[in-house]
């Protein structure tokens, strides 16, 4: 500022954070706040937001119906991945070149897999290396891809890179 007033105890915003450029990932940043859009799957209505602050913490649209709900990254492909979380789809999406969609959480997931299946897509659940995450892509009933280091797939990202993602 003019006064040369320094704001450098602004929490940095988590896709800073999490080293995601926010082109092409379906949210914006609002202050430090990271904006994603969510729409229904088959109509493509929007349907809320989810807020994620620098300290990682996430919050809905309030009274969000989640059932149908996520948000696509990247552009339709044949063959699309579903993740839990918004940072995991982008990077998946950035690694495979393929489409990724956020189905929100672990709960979400068989049921976003079966409303994409009926479109005649080849899904495969990119999940979360914990035990919900497992067993919801098991209950989802197609090919699903658990990484070998860290709990998700940005934890791989981060630590090995984008081609070990794709790997």
């Amino acid at each position: 500022t003019s006064h040369g007033q320094h704001h450098n105890s602004e929490p940095t915003a988590y896709h800073v954070q999490k080293r995601i450029d926010l082109q092409g990932s379906g949210a914006v940043c609002d202050g430090n706040t990271v904006v994603i859009e969510l729409y229904d799957i088959v109509t493509g209505e929007p349907r809320g937001k989810q807020f994620i602050k620098p300290d990682g913490s996430k919050k809905f649209t309030p009274k969000l119906q989640k059932e149908g709900t996520g948000a696509f990254i990247g552009t339709f492909t044949d063959v699309i991945f579903i993740t839990e979380g918004w940072a995991d789809a982008v990077i998946v999406h950035r690694a495979t070149g393929q489409q990724a969609f956020f189905a929100l959480d672990a709960g979400n997931i068989p049921k976003t897999v079966a409303i994409l299946q009926k479109t005649g897509r080849k899904v495969i659940v990119a999940a979360d290396a914990d035990e919900v995450g497992i067993q919801a892509a098991k209950a989802s009933g197609v090919p699903y891809a658990v990484p070998s280091i860290g709990k998700d797939w940005w934890d791989v990202f981060a630590t090995h890179g984008l081609e070990a993602v794709a790997r």
